[in-house]
C-alpha cells in the first residue's frame, strides 16, 4: 500500500519538481528518505527493493545507479536504530554489483562506500551477537578511533569471560575469531597482537581458573621462547584460523604486563591471604616461567602477606601493596608479639620480600637488623641484640653503630669480647665527637679481657684475693666532653684490676694450674699464624725483620711480611698468650724476690719450642734465659732432628760451656757472640776432647761436664746426619731426620741399600752396619735374598757375586738363623723346574751349615747330590714339587721318563720320599714306566681288540714288568685291566688276555719264591700266593661282565645304566665296591625293582640286602644333612632334598605297584631319628617330613607321627615354652595348642610360623563349624592377630600384607570372613584400601568384586599395583575402573603383557578381550583408544572419530 501511494502521490511530485528545478528530484527524493531513516528502515527498504537493480524492475523509482547507492547509503548511515541489521542487508542486497567495465571514478568510488558499509555491517553484526548492538554510523564514526575500539574489543571479551558457568574453550575460540574479524573489518587500528593482548587480559581477568589456563597457552612463558605471531593474513579460511588458536601467542613482554595487571588485580581484591583471589594471582604468576623482577616482586608481595599473617599482622593484601615505607610493616610484625623480634632471619626474609632496602639485599638486613637490635634492646635481651649486631657487623652496615655503642656501654652484659668487637665496628662508624671516648672505653676492655684470658687459663684453683672492680664504660661513653676526667678514671680502674690481678696470681695453687693448661696453648693456636713451610726444620729461620741480613734463611711472612707492608697479626693466639704468661711470671718473680724461678722457666720452655722452627734466634734466646741450661733438652727432643737443629744445639752448649768456664771474665764474654756458630762449635769439641785426653774435666762444674756430654752426643748425631745425607745423595729416598732418630728406621734404611747391584752402595751398607752395630750377616743375607729375588742375574752370575763379595763367611757365623732365613724368604723365590738355581741354593745351604735339615727331612747335601744327578736325566722336571710333599712324586715323574733315564731315575728313586714319607723304589719307577709306556703304544687307537695289537706293546715293558714286586705288580694291573681308560679302549676278551699273561707270570714267581730260601715274615707286602689269588679273582669278575644285567646296563640308551655297568666293571667284584654301586643307584633315583635285579646278579659276591641298600642310601642322605662337608660322592653337591625326594619316590613307585621288597616302615625307621634330633636345623627336619608326608602313602601311625615331629619342629620355631603333646594328633588337640600359641605370640614372624602351622595341619573342625563366624574363624583370628602385633611393634605393614591376601583366597574363608579382614585393613591405623580391595578380589565369590570397586573409588592416586592390575583383568572389571586415577596405568599393564605370539596371551588380559568388554559397557571411545595404542598409532591420529571408527572395525570381524 505504501509503494502503491508512494508512486501515486510522491513520484508524480518529485518529477513536477524535477521539471520546474531540475535536480531537485534527486535532492527532495534523498531528504525524504533520509528522513524516514533516521527512525525506521522499513519504508525505505521497500523503495529500495523497487529499484534493486539486480532484478531490473519494470518501474524502478530511482532508476539511477549512483543516485541509488548513494542514498542507500546515506540512510543507512542516518539510521539511529540499532535493531534493523537485517534491514540495512536487504537494503544493501538491492544495489548495483561491481563490474569489470571501465567506469567513472564517481560510481568506483561508491562501490568502495557500499564495500565499506559491507564491513561496518558485518561488525555492527559481531557487536550485536555479543552484547553490545551499535548503530552503522557508530561504526563508522569510531573505526579510527583506537581508544574507543580498545572499549568495544575489552567490553566484548570480558563479559565473555565472565559468564557463568564459563562458555568453554569452543566459544573462546569463536570469541577470538570474531574480534578478529572485527579488527578487519571496521577496526583496523587494532592489530593483531593488541587484539590477542585485549582478549587474553579479558581471560586473566576473567576470576576463571579455567579461563586462566586458557589464557596461559596464549602466552609466551620464556624470554628464550620463540615468539609465534597471529596470522596477518585477512583472506586466510576461517578453519585455519581457528586451527591456529594457541599456536599464537603473546609476546614474552607483554605477556608479563598482562600477567602482573591480572595478578596485582586480583590480589588488590583479596580479603585475606586464603582468599580466591590470592589463589588466582598465584596462578596467574605461574604462567611466566622465566625469573623476571617483576613477576618476583609480585610473589614475594604474596609470600610477605603470608609472613605478615604468620605474625599475626591482620592488615589487607592491597594495604601492603600501597604502603609506602615498607619498613613500617616489619615494625608492625615486630610489635604484634613480644618475641617475634627472636625471629630476625624471618624478620630480614619479610624484609627483602617487601622490598625494603630496594634492591640491595645488604640494605634490606640492614635496616630490618637494625630494627631488631633496638627491640632487642629495648627488652633487655642482650644476646639477640648482639647477634643482630653481629649480623650487621659482618655486612659492614654502618648505621647500626649506634646500637654497638648502647649495647656495649650496659653494665648488665658482660660478654668483654663481644663488647670489644661492638665498640671496635663503632669507633670505626660513630661521628667525630665520639671517637675518643669509644677508643678508651675500648681500650679498658681489651685490658680486662687480657687478664680474664689469664683467669681462664687459671681456672678456680688458688685462692684469689678480691675480685677485680668493674670496668665501667658508660660514664666514659656519657661524658665525652670531659676527656682528662675520664684518662684518670681509666687509668685508676686500670691500676686497681692490676693489683687485684697481680694478688690472684701470687697463689702457688694458680700457677700450678696455670701450668698444667699451658700446653693447651698451642692447640689452640691459630693455624693461620704461621705456615709449614719449613716444618722439617730444614732451614735456619729469622724474624721477617731481618730476612736480608741472612743467606738462605726462612721467614715466616705469615708473622709480618715487610716487603709486602703487611702488618703482624695482634689477635690472642696461643704464642701471645705464652708471652703474656712470661711476662705474668717475671712480674710475679719480682714480687716475690725471686722464690718462683722455676715457673718461668716452664713458660720459656714452651715459647721456645714454639718458636724455634718458625725464628731460630728468638728460641735460642729463650733457651739462654733459662735458670737451668739442662733444661733445653727437652725443647731440642720435641723439634726434627736435622742438620741445622743439630747444629743449633751443638751452639747452644758450646755457648753454656764457655759462658760457664768464662764467668769471672765476663767483659770479655761478649766477644764470643761474635764468633761464628761452627768455629765456635768446633773449637769448644776440641777443647773437650783435649781435656778429656789429658783428664783434666773432672774439676769442673756438674752443669759444664753434663753440657759437654752433650755437646758430644750432639756431634755424634750431626756425623750420622750427614751420613745420612751422603745416602740421600744415592737417591734412595732416605729421609735424613728420621735415619738420625729412628734406630728402626736407620737398620732398614742400611739393609735396603744393599738391594741393588751397586757395589759401592753393598761398601756403604757394611761401613754403616758396622758403625751402628748391626751384624753384617745381615747385610750380606739381605743382599743374597735380593740376588735371588729381583736382581735378574743368571745362576752363574749369582754365584760369581757371592763368591766376590764373600758373603757365605759372613752367614757362617750365625748358621742355623741364616739357615731359617734362607728357607723362609729364598726357596720360595724358586721356580721348581729351575734346577741350577735350586742347586745353587741347596749348594750354599749346605756350605752354611752341614748339619742343618730342612724342613723337608732330607739334608741340604742331599738335595744337592740329586740335584746335580737328576738335571742331567730330566732338566724339565719340577724339584719342588717332587720334594715337597705337596703332590705324589710319581705324577711328577711320569711326564719326564723315557727309554734313556728310567733305570737312571729307578736307580736313584730311595733318594725321593712318596706321600706317606717312605722312600721310592725302583719297583715304582718300573710300574710308572710300564704303565706309562702300555696306554703309550695304544694312543690313538680307537680299541685293541686282538692279541696282536697288544703283544708287541706288552712285550716292550715286560722286562720293567719282571723287576715289580707284587705290590707294584697289582697296581700294574688295575691301571691296564681295570682303569678307565682300560674300560673304554680295551676289549674284553684283550683284557682277559693279558691278566693270564700276568698270571702266568706270577705263578712263575709263586714258584720261584718257593724255591728261594728267603722268608720275610716281617714285610708288609703281598706274597706272590696272594698276587695269583687275586688275578685268578680278577679273571672271574671279567667273566661276570657278560651277566644279562650287565650286558643290557651296557647296551641300554640310558646314560645312568651306562656309568653303573662301567662302575661295576671297575669294583673287580670286590663285595664292599659292589654294595657302594648298589648304594649309588638308589641314590640316583635307580627303581626299586632295578637295584634288586642288581642285588641278585651279584648274589655270589655280597648278600647285602634291599632293605639295607636304601636305608643305607637315607643314612646317607641324612648324614650329608648333618655334615655336607663328609657327603657320599654320588650326591656331593647335589640337592640333598631332590635326592631324598627322588628315593622316595621309588618307594612310593614300589608301594603303589603292591611291591614288597622293600617296606614303607624301613624308610621311616631311618627318617624319625634323623628328624627327632635337635641337633639338626628346623628348616631341614621339616623339608624332611614334608617330603615323605607327600611322597609315601603312610598308614595312620605313620601319618600320626609324622604331624607330630612337623608340629614339634615348628613349634620349635616359634621360640615360646609351649610343650608339644601327643594330644596334638587330635583335632581338639591341635585347636588348643593353635589357642595357645595364638595367645602368647607377639611377633609377626612368630604368627607367620602358626600361619605354616595350620597349613600343615588337617583343616581344623572349628574352621568348618564357623565358616560365616569371623570371630571363631581360626584364620580370621590369626589376621587380627598379625594386624594387632604389626601396629603395636610399628612395622610396616607391607610385611604381612602378602599373607593376608593369600589367606583371602582359600575356599575356607566364606565372603562374610573375606569382608571381615578388608574392613579390618580399611580400620587399621593407616587404611589400606588397595590391600582390602585386592582381598576381595582375590577370592572367587563375585559378590565382593562390587564390594572392592566401591573402596577402589576411594583411591585418590595411581599405586602402579601390577597384582590388583591383574585381579581386575581377572574378574573383568576393567569398565568399573575407567575413571579411577590408575586407569592410565592399567592400561600400561595390559600393553605391556601382551605376548608376540597374540595365542600365548591369556584371554582375559587380550587387548580385543578387553576392548569388546568396554564397548557393550558404552565405553566405545576408550574402547577404540585402548586398540589404537595396542597398535601403535601415533598420538596425534587418536581422535574421537578414529576411536569409533577402530572399534566399529574390531567388532565387525
Amino acid at each position: 500500500m505504501y509503494l502503491k501511494n508512494f508512486r501515486k502521490w510522491v513520484v508524480p511530485f518529485l518529477h513536477k519538481c524535477d521539471g520546474r528545478s531540475p535536480g531537485s528530484f534527486d535532492v527532495l527524493l534523498r531528504e525524504y528518505l533520509v528522513g524516514l531513516a533516521t527512525d525506521d528502515l522499513v519504508c525505505c527498504t521497500l523503495v529500495f527493493k523497487t529499484s534493486n537493480a539486480s532484478k531490473q524492475s519494470i518501474d524502478p523509482i530511482i532508476a539511477d545507479q549512483s543516485l541509488l547507492m548513494s542514498i542507500a547509503l546515506d540512510c543507512i548511515y542516518a539510521c539511529d536504530r540499532s535493531d534493523q541489521l537485517d534491514k540495512c542487508f536487504e537494503i544493501v542486497q538491492c544495489l548495483p554489483q561491481r563490474i569489470n567495465k571501465c567506469q567513472s571514478e564517481k560510481m568506483l568510488k561508491l562501490f568502495n562506500d557500499v564495500d565499506e558499509l559491507k564491513n561496518h555491517l558485518m561488525a555492527a553484526e559481531i557487536l550485536g551477537r555479543n552484547g553490545l548492538p551499535q548503530q552503522i554510523s557508530f561504526i563508522r564514526d569510531t573505526q579510527n578511533n583506537k581508544e574507543e575500539a580498545m572499549k568495544i574489543l575489552t567490553r566484548i571479551t570480558r563479559t565473555a569471560a565472565r559468564q557463568q558457568p564459563p562458555v568453554g574453550e569452543r566459544k573462546l575460540k569463536m570469541l577470538l575469531d570474531e574480534i578478529s574479524q572485527l579488527t578487519e573489518k571496521a577496526y583496523r587500528c587494532i592489530d593483531k597482537s593488541t587484539c590477542y593482548r585485549v582478549f587474553v587480559e579479558s581471560l586473566l581477568c576473567s576470576g576463571c581458573l579455567e579461563n586462566i589456563e586458557i589464557a596461559g597457552r596464549m602466552l609466551e612463558h620464556s624470554v628464550v621462547q620463540r615468539p609465534v605471531l597471529p596470522p596477518q593474513n585477512v583472506h586466510q579460511h576461517r578453519d585455519e584460523r581457528k586451527s591456529d588458536f594457541f599456536h599464537c601467542r603473546v609476546s614474552y613482554a607483554d605477556a608479563v604486563q598482562l600477567v602482573l595487571a591480572a595478578a596485582r588485580e586480583y590480589f588488590d581484591s583479596s580479603a585475606t591471604l586464603n582468599d580466591s583471589d590470592m589463589q588466582l594471582a598465584r596462578t596467574c604468576l605461574g604462567l611466566i616461567a622465566d625469573q623476571n623482577a617483576e613477576i618476583e616482586a609480585e610473589r614475594d608481595l604474596i609470600e610477605a602477606v603470608s609472613m605478615l599473617e604468620g605474625f599475626c599482622v591482620n592488615i589487607l593484601p592491597v594495604q601492603v601493596r600501597i604502603c609506602k615505607d615498607k619498613l613500617q610493616l616489619v615494625h608492625k610484625a615486630i610489635a604484634a608479639r613480644p618475641s617475634a623480634y627472636r625471629s630476625s632471619q624471618r624478620l630480614v626474609r619479610l624484609g627483602k620480600l617487601l622490598r625494603v632496602g630496594g634492591d640491595s639485599d645488604d640494605e634490606t638486613r640492614g635496616q630490618v637488623l637494625r630494627l631488631v637490635a633496638g627491640t632487642a634492646l629495648q627488652n633487655n635481651d642482650y644476646k639477640s641484640c648482639y647477634e643482630a649486631c653481629a649480623l650487621l657487623m659482618e655486612i659492614g652496615y654502618a648505621e647500626v653503630w649506634r646500637e654497638c655503642r648502647s649495647l656495649a656501654e650496659l653494665e648488665e652484659y658482660s660478654d668483654i669480647q663481644a663488647k670489644l668487637e661492638l665498640l671496635s665496628f663503632a669507633v670505626v662508624h660513630c661521628s667525630r665527637d665520639m671517637i675518643e671516648s669509644i677508643l678508651r672505653a675500648k681500650q679498658l676492655l681489651q685490658t680486662q679481657l687480657l687478664c680474664d684470658k689469664i683467669r681462664a687459663r687459671i681456672g678456680d684453683g688458688g685462692s684469689p684475693g678480691p675480685s677485680s672492680p668493674p670496668l665501667s664504660h658508660r660514664g666514659v661513653l656519657a661524658q665525652t666532653k670531659d676527656v682528662l676526667g675520664q684518662t684518670k678514671d681509666m687509668l685508676r680502674s686500670t691500676n686497681k684490676a692490676t693489683q687485684s690481678i697481680l694478688l690472684h696470681i701470687s697463689s702457688s695453687k694458680w700457677w700450678k694450674k696455670t701450668m698444667s693448661g699451658l700446653h693447651l696453648a698451642k692447640r689452640d693456636q691459630n693455624t693461620d699464624d704461621y705456615d709449614d713451610l719449613n716444618v722439617g726444620f730444614q732451614q735456619q729461620s729469622c724474624h721477617p725483620f731481618y730476612e736480608t741480613v741472612f743467606e738462605k734463611c726462612y721467614s715466616n711472612r705469615v708473622e709480618a711480611d715487610y716487603v709486602g707492608m703487611h702488618l703482624p697479626r695482634t689477635d690472642l693466639s696461643g704464642l701471645t698468650i705464652s708471652e703474656g704468661l712470661l711476662r705474668t711470671a717475671k712480674l710475679e718473680e719480682s714480687v716475690t724476690e725471686g722464690q718462683n724461678v722455676n715457673l718461668a722457666s716452664q713458660v720459656l720452655l714452651r715459647l721456645a719450642e714454639d718458636v724455634i722452627v718458625q725464628d731460630s734466634m728468638l728460641g735460642l734466646a729463650y733457651l739462654l734465659a733459662l735458670p737451668d741450661a739442662t733444661e733445653a733438652d727437652l725443647c731440642f727432643a720435641k723439634i726434627p732432628s736435622t742438620k741445622t737443629s743439630l747444629q743449633l744445639a751443638a751452639y747452644y752448649y758450646a755457648l753454656q760451656i764457655l759462658s760457664h768456664l768464662m764467668l769471672e771474665a765476663e767483659p770479655e764474654l761478649s766477644n764470643v757472640y761474635r764468633l761464628t756458630p761452627e768455629h765456635l762449635t768446633q773449637t769448644v769439641i776440641g777443647y773437650i776432647r783435649d781435656v778429656t785426653e789429658q783428664k783434666r774435666g773432672s774439676d769442673w762444674p756438674d752443669i759444664v761436664q753434663k753440657m759437654a756430654q752433650r755437646l758430644v752426643n750432639c756431634n755424634e748425631l750431626l756425623l750420622d746426619y750427614v751420613q745420612a745425607q751422603t745416602l740421600d745423595g744415592l737417591d734412595r729416598g732416605v729421609d735424613i731426620s728420621r735415619f738420625v732418630q729412628d734406630d728402626g728406621y736407620k737398620r732398614e734404611t742400611i739393609l735396603g741399600m744393599v738391594l741393588c747391584l751397586d757395589d759401592n752402595a753393598f761398601k756403604i751398607a757394611s761401613s754403616l752396619a758396622a758403625r751402628h752395630r748391626i751384624p753384617v750377616g745381615e747385610v750380606h743375607m739381605a743382599h743374597l735374598e735380593h740376588l735371588f729375588e729381583d736382581s735378574s742375574l743368571s745362576t752363574e752370575e749369582i754365584e760369581s757375586r757371592i763368591q766376590a763379595l764373600g758373603i757365605l763367611q759372613e752367614l757362617k757365623q750365625n748358621s742355623a738363623a741364616y739357615v731359617k732365613r734362607m728357607e723362609a724368604n729364598v726357596y720360595p723365590l724358586i721356580e721348581g723346574t729351575d734346577l741350577n738355581r735350586l742347586l745353587l741354593y741347596y749348594t750354599l745351604l749346605s756350605e752354611i751349615s752341614s748339619e742343618e735339615k730342612s724342613p723337608l727331612v732330607v739334608s741340604a747335601s742331599a738335595h744337592a747330590r740329586l740335584l746335580k744327578k737328576i738335571r742331567n736325566l730330566a732338566h724339565k722336571l719340577n724339584y719342588r714339587r717332587l720334594t715337597d710333599g705337596s703332590c705324589d712324586p710319581l705324577e711328577i715323574l711320569s711326564p719326564v721318563l723315557n727309554h734313556d733315564n728310567v733305570s737312571a731315575i729307578a736307580k736313584l728313586a730311595s733318594n725321593i720320599n712318596s706321600l706317606d714319607g717312605r722312600p721310592l723304589t725302583a719297583s715304582n719307577i718300573y710300574r710308572l714306566w710300564a704303565v706309562k709306556l702300555f696306554w703309550e703304544g695304544f694312543h690313538g687307537k680307537e680299541k685293541a681288540g686282538s692279541r696282536s695289537e697288544w703283544i708287541p706293546n706288552f712285550d716292550l715293558f715286560w722286562d720293567s714288568v719282571q723287576k715289580m714286586d707284587t705290590d707294584d705288580f697289582i697296581s700294574f694291573i688295575l691301571n691296564v685291566v681295570f682303569s678307565l681308560e682300560a674300560v673304554s679302549q680295551l676289549s674284553i676278551d684283550c683284557r682277559r688276555q693279558i691278566l693270564r699273561r700276568t698270571l702266568k707270570h706270577a705263578k712263575q714267581q709263586q714258584q720261584g719264591s718257593k724255591r728261594s730260601a728267603k722268608d720275610d715274615t716281617n714285610t708288609k707286602k703281598l706274597s706272590w700266593d696272594e698276587v695269583v689269588s687275586r688275578v685268578q679273582k680278577f679273571l672271574e669278575h671279567i667273566d661276570r661282565l657278560n651277566i644279562p644285567f650287565i650286558l643290557e646296563a651296557k647296551t641300554s640308551t640310558d646314560p645312568l645304566m651306562n656309568k653303573y655297568a662301567q662302575l661295576f666293571d671297575l669294583t673287580c667284584s670286590q663285595p664292599e665296591k659292589v654294595e657302594d654301586l648298589m648304594v649309588t643307584m638308589a641314590l640316583d633315583g635307580q627303581s626299586v625293582e632295578t637295584i634288586e635285579e642288581m642285588r641278585r646278579s651279584m648274589s655270589k659276591i655280597s648278600d647285602f640286602k634291599l632293605k639295607s641298600v636304601i636305608q643305607e642310601a637315607l643314612n646317607l642322605i641324612t648324614a650329608a644333612m648333618r655334615n655336607p662337608s663328609g657327603s657320599h660322592s654320588a650326591i656331593d653337591g647335589c640337592d640333598l632334598a631332590e635326592v631324598l625326594k627322588r628315593v622316595a619316590m621309588r618307594l612310593a613307585e614300589h608301594q603303589n605297584s603292591g611291591g614288597n621288597l622293600v617296606r614303607v616302615e624301613d624308610a621311616i625307621g631311618v627318617i624319625l631319628p634323623f628328624c627327632a634330633d635337635q641337633n639338626v636345623s628346623v628348616k631341614v627336619r621339616l623339608g624332611v617330613l614334608d617330603i615323605i608326608s607327600k611322597t609315601l602313602r603312610l598308614g595312620p601311625d605313620d601319618q600320626s607321627l609324622i604331624l607330630f615331629n612337623q608340629t614339634q619342629a615348628m613349634v620349635s620355631m616359634i621360640g615360646v615354652n609351649v610343650e608339644v603333646t601327643d594330644a596334638v594328633r587330635t583335632d581338639d588337640g591341635r585347636q588348643l595348642l593353635f589357642d595357645r600359641l595364638l595367645s602368647v605370640c607377639d611377633q609377626t614372624r612368630q604368627l607367620k610360623v602358626i600361619k605354616e602351622l595350620l597349613d600343615t595341619w588337617p583343616e581344623l573342625q572349628s574352621t568348618r563349624q564357623h565358616i560365616e563366624n569371623p570371630a571363631m574363624n581360626v584364620w580370621c583370628q590369626l589376621v587380627d592377630r598379625f594386624l594387632r602385633t604389626n601396629e603395636i611393634l610399628k612395622e610396616p605393614i607391607e610385611g604381612i600384607l602378602p599373607i593376608i591376601i593369600s589367606l583371602c583366597a582359600r575356599d575356607s574363608l566364606s565372603a562374610a570372613c573375606v569382608s571381615y579382614v578388608s574392613e579390618n585393613l580399611l580400620k587399621y591405623e593407616q587404611p589400606h584400601p588397595v590391600a582390602a580391595a585386592k582381598c576381595l578380589l582375590v577370592n572367587h565369590d563375585s559378590s565382593l568384586h562390587s564390594k572392592a570397586i566401591e573402596i577402589l573409588k576411594q583411591v585418590t592416586e595411581d599405586n602402579n599395583d601390577d597384582d590388583l592390575y591383574s585381579l581386575i583383568l581377572k574378574r573383568h572389571l576393567v569398565t568399573q575402573v575407567i575413571l579411577m586415577p590408575f586407569y592410565a596405568s592399567l592400561v600400561d599393564y595390559i600393553l605391556g603383557n601382551q605376548c608376540t605370539d597374540s595365542s600365548k596371551t591369556p584371554d582375559y588380559i587380550r587387548v580385543d578381550s578387553i576392548a569388546r568388554q568396554m564397548q557393550e559397557a558404552g565405553y566405545q571411545v576408550e574402547a577404540g583408544t585402548l586398540v589404537m595404542q595396542f597398535r601403535s598409532t601415533h598420538r596425534s591420529l587418536r581422535t574421537f572419530d578414529a576411536a569409533f571408527s577402530v572399534i566399529s572395525n574390531l567388532l565387525r570381524r
